[in-house]
């Protein structure tokens, strides 16, 4: 989970850094030289992996929704959340570039040991039983929001007053 909230009041950032949309953003806020797409070989519409990215509003209302569910009975159990379909590596970029209207320098490197190409996740049991489905299920909406967060928090703190 990364990202900031809609409202630009609250973001991640941490170092090191090793998920892809915040070097994304860095290398577009000139902080990294470079971002390296690992395999452009996969088995995936345009040969870079595939991931199922999710806005940090939409996991935080799926575990409040969760923690209603149990505190009304519900039993324990597990749901997967994510946007189902997947955004690959290349596609993350090219909606990088258009939500900052920057062109990002990158470089394909060779796969990582332990990469899968492909992760998803089925969110049809939350949805049935809990009637959650993603607010955001765009990228473009992820990285926006992530990206105005990391221009005006350029050291990675809530730099505002809190009162």
């Amino acid at each position: 989970m990364w990202g900031a909230d809609s409202q630009g009041r609250l973001g991640e950032d941490h170092s090191p850094e090793q998920h892809a949309l915040p070097l994304l953003l860095d290398t577009a806020l000139g902080r990294r030289e470079k971002f390296f797409v690992y395999g452009t070989d996969w088995d995936t519409r345009d040969g870079s992996c595939l991931r199922d990215f999710i806005h940090v509003e939409d996991l935080a209302d799926a575990h409040i929704r969760a923690l209603g569910y149990l505190r009304n009975g519900g039993k324990t159990t597990a749901y997967n959340l994510g946007n189902t379909y997947g955004t690959t590596v290349l596609e993350a970029l090219a909606a990088a570039e258009k939500v900052t209207g920057v062109k990002i320098n990158w470089e394909s490197a060779p796969r990582r040991p332990g990469d899968p190409g492909r992760l998803c996740a089925s969110c049809e049991k939350i949805k049935a039983e809990l009637g959650w489905a993603p607010k955001y299920p765009d990228i473009e909406s992820i990285l926006k929001h992530a990206y105005e967060w990391r221009k005006s928090h350029p050291k990675g703190y809530y730099t505002e007053s809190r009162d």
